[in-house]
């Protein structure tokens, strides 16, 4: 997990569902507010280290090389986030998103780029948790280069300069 540590981004709950759910690991990266919240979660870490590690807040450079060693990142909201920028991050290197169904992570991860589930329906999670277990190595590649061909796509600074110069030209036109 990489954000806020605050009530928006769904961590709290996910990482109780992962400690009862499954024997997954959780690494979280990022910076902490004073409040319930974060005193919570801080507790939760504190009381399962090895299950969850609570490493701070780093530098973006240093996360993006980080992010590399993982297999997945997740994207747990209960807020909506409209692009949000760490699924494109994930996505550019090679990493498998799990999301919450929230914003633009249905649409980021549609067509097999990753995995979603749904914070209404209990057994959602549980039901994506166990996909990601069983996962084979061929269905992980499938969805990562998926996910890197998309960005890759949608996100190149040139195709929109490109789209832009062509509106603009065509409006001018008109």
């Amino acid at each position: 997990y990489v954000g806020g540590l605050n009530f928006e981004k769904g961590i709290l709950p996910f990482a109780k569902k992962l400690l009862n759910e499954t024997q997954c690991i959780l690494d979280i990266y990022g910076g902490v507010k004073k409040g319930w919240y974060s005193k919570t979660l801080l507790e939760l870490v504190e009381k399962n280290k090895g299950r969850i590690k609570y490493w701070g807040n780093i530098e973006h450079e240093a996360l993006m090389k980080k992010m590399q060693e993982y297999d997945f990142v997740v994207v747990p909201s209960l807020w909506v986030d409209n692009y949000p920028t760490i699924i494109l991050e994930s996505m550019i290197n090679s990493v498998c998103v799990i999301a919450s169904n929230r914003g633009g992570a249905v649409d980021l991860l549609s067509n097999k780029r990753g995995l979603l589930f749904e914070w209404q329906q209990d057994n959602s999670l549980t039901l994506c948790l166990s996909e990601l277990e069983s996962m084979s190595i061929e269905k992980y590649n499938d969805i990562v280069t998926n996910a890197y061909k998309y960005v890759c796509k949608n996100n190149d600074y040139k195709a929109y300069y490109e789209n832009f110069f062509n509106i603009i030209t065509t409006q001018n036109n008109n």
